[in-house]
């Protein structure tokens, strides 16, 4: 389930880093 993990992190990373942006713009 580590890996498993890991690639929901990245997700939420991404998703965080995209309504950052879209609050920031």
């Amino acid at each position: 389930m580590e890996g498993g993990g890991k690639i929901w992190k990245g997700l939420g990373r991404e998703l965080a880093s995209r309504m950052l942006a879209k609050f920031r713009v």
